[in-house]
């Protein structure tokens, strides 16, 4: 099997990994009601979409075929989430050049190592490329259904609290009102109240979303770049990939 070739099958394990990764991202907030079974088989999913971007950074020479399969990637995107095209097409753009820098940033750290410590490569990069996931993930959240309803929603008080807190009340603070008058005087109060700000519960959920996955990811760093190296390991027993001893110049400075 040629280099090419090689480098078209991991071209491709991006692009199909990552068309299936939208798909579990938008059953997440469009459908949800997820089994345990499809949370295991979403993550592992996006577990191997980290490995396969650690390993197409790495081993794709090719600039065509390592861009272009990262641009059907996020072309793929639109074939799940087309409700907001200018908004997505912003992140997209902006996910890519992500991507593009730290495929620079990964490449010129393979360059410069005496020997190859795939965790400092990868850590280059890869961190960088699941934050613009992350950004993505959050737009996504925030013009999703699940977060659109939250401006309109009305939110109440339990009648079963308002009971309790009159029932607690001095007999004369409550005067004739009874408890279904105290129940929608207060949740009238409290949506006219809130309502000026319902439109920023959106925004600040998927600022949280994001944030929290942030700090999720760490964990999910580590683990995409342990597998990455273990297929790495794999794919050179089976000559997959092979490691070369080259002369590199390293520069210096010298009086």
């Amino acid at each position: 099997m040629s280099k090419l070739q090689k480098q078209v099958i991991l071209a491709a394990a991006v692009v199909l990994l990552g068309v299936f990764s939208w798909w579990f991202i938008k059953y997440i907030f469009y459908i949800g009601d997820l089994t345990l079974s499809c949370w295991i088989f979403g993550i592992i999913l996006l577990i191997l979409l980290g490995v396969a971007l650690c390993l197409a950074m790495l081993l794709i020479e090719n600039k065509w075929l390592l861009y272009g399969s990262f641009a059907l990637f996020l072309i793929s995107f639109v074939f799940f989430f087309n409700n907001e095209p200018f908004s997505y097409l912003f992140i997209l753009v902006i996910f890519f050049l992500i991507f593009w820098f730290a495929v620079f940033r990964i490449k010129k750290e393979e360059r410069t190592e005496a020997n190859l410590n795939f965790w400092k490569i990868w850590k280059k990069g890869l961190p960088l490329v699941i934050t613009g996931l992350i950004l993505v993930v959050g737009f996504i959240y925030y013009f999703s259904p699940q977060s659109t309803e939250l401006k309109t929603v009305e939110f109440k008080v339990p009648k079963q609290a308002i009971d309790t807190i009159i029932k607690e009340m001095p007999a004369g603070w409550i005067f004739n009102s009874t408890i279904d008058e105290a129940f929608s005087t207060i949740n009238k109060t409290i949506n006219k109240t809130i309502d000026p700000y319902k439109k920023f519960i959106p925004l600040g959920l998927a600022v949280g979303l994001v944030i929290g996955l942030k700090i999720v990811s760490f964990v999910y760093i580590a683990l995409v770049i342990l597998f990455s190296w273990l297929i790495l390991k794999l794919l050179t027993a089976i000559k997959f990939v092979k490691t070369e001893i080259v002369k590199k110049e390293v520069e210096t400075i010298t009086l």
